[in-house]
């Protein structure tokens, strides 16, 4: 069952804030229902809305697909979130045991990254 904990966050955490820092985004993690790493990208130096390459683009918010973002997104933008993904994922908190075909899911925990949120819109700086 997945599950993360506050002291995880914080060490994941540790691990993307110099990613954050050298991109030039601000942002705040949560955990949502005790199984979901949630990562909001509130605002930064990337256009992230603008470089959104899927044809439903949001005018203010994303949330970022991880599987998918490759086909998102381009440049700068894609490298940085790949960056922060790979961030999460290589902590030593994170894995996925997961097999689709046999309905068996085994995860450390749920990883969501969003840019701006429905209330509060990204930030272009």
């Amino acid at each position: 069952m997945a599950y993360i904990s506050q002291e995880t966050k914080s060490q994941i955490m540790n691990s993307v804030k110099p990613i954050m820092k050298k991109y030039g985004l601000s942002g705040t993690a949560a955990i949502d229902t005790h199984s979901t790493f949630v990562l909001n990208l509130k605002k930064g130096k990337i256009d992230f809305l603008g470089n959104f390459t899927n044809g439903h683009r949001q005018d203010e918010y994303i949330d970022v697909n991880q599987y998918w973002y490759q086909d998102h997104f381009s440049g700068v933008a894609k490298r940085a979130i790949a960056e922060i993904y790979e961030a999460i994922m290589e902590s030593g908190k994170w894995f996925d045991n997961s097999d689709a075909q046999t309905d068996y899911f085994h995860t450390a925990f749920y990883i969501r990254v969003s840019i701006g949120k429905w209330n509060k819109p990204y930030i272009l700086e």
